[in-house]
């Protein structure tokens, strides 16, 4: 799967060169083989997804969200999933969004996904806020989440010598990743565990289940020397 991401072109073009040296100046970069470096700062942030505290109409004026406020493009083979699935995705949708109530919306806009009403057109707002429809829908129709909403917070950045960076939306990488910062998102800095941890499903697909062991482990490890 980090190949396919990488082949993507979804890594942010930008200059990681001082960020790398910092983070290795100060005992930060870590390793996890095979040419994978580990932003652990980014990595071992507490994180908790809480989904009314980012949710339109529920959250504060200044918190953002992954389903209401990122541009979000799939790639040409997710997209051809989506498109090949929207007759069930209508169907399974329209029972738990208004938006969904006449029949399928549009949902591109060019490349991206639209946004319709402040949210993913894919969003389901709830009493106790957003929820991915897609997501939901995999029980039923299979793989059809894109990646990088799979990854978010998480990012990878190819680097070079065939290096590759895992990192995530921090206050050190936001304006690298052209993010908004770091603090408009509710998600990050909250809860008791590292984002490694947090998203070590998502690690497993990404790396493979050893990999991404190693990767957190490498974070708690960090974090525990940190403290």
């Amino acid at each position: 799967m980090l190949r396919d991401f990488l082949d993507q072109g979804d890594a942010a073009e930008a200059d990681w060169v001082p960020h790398l040296l910092r983070l290795a100046n100060r005992g930060d970069l870590g390793d996890g083989g095979g040419g994978l470096l580990l932003d652990l700062p980014a990595l071992a942030q507490p994180y908790g997804c809480g989904p009314a505290a980012c949710t339109p109409g529920l959250r504060s004026k200044t918190a953002r969200s992954c389903c209401a406020d990122l541009e979000v493009t799939p790639g040409p083979d997710e997209r051809a999933r989506i498109e090949a699935r929207l007759p069930e995705l209508s169907a399974f949708l329209a029972a738990r969004d208004p938006r969904w109530e006449r029949g399928a919306p549009e949902v591109f806009d060019g490349d991206s996904l639209r946004r319709p009403g402040r949210r993913c057109v894919f969003s389901i707002t709830g009493p106790d806020g957003l929820r991915c429809g897609l997501q939901l829908a995999e029980a039923e129709l299979g793989p059809l989440k894109p990646t990088a909403c799979q990854m978010f917070p998480l990012a990878v950045v190819e680097l070079y010598d065939d290096q590759v960076l895992l990192t995530a939306v921090h206050k050190s990488t936001a304006r690298l990743l052209s993010s908004r910062p770091a603090r408009v998102f509710p998600c990050l800095g909250a809860g008791s565990v590292t984002l490694a941890e947090a998203e070590r499903p998502v690690l497993n697909r990404l790396l493979g289940t050893r990999r991404a062991l190693r990767v957190v482990r490498a974070v708690q490890e960090w974090r525990e020397a940190s403290a």
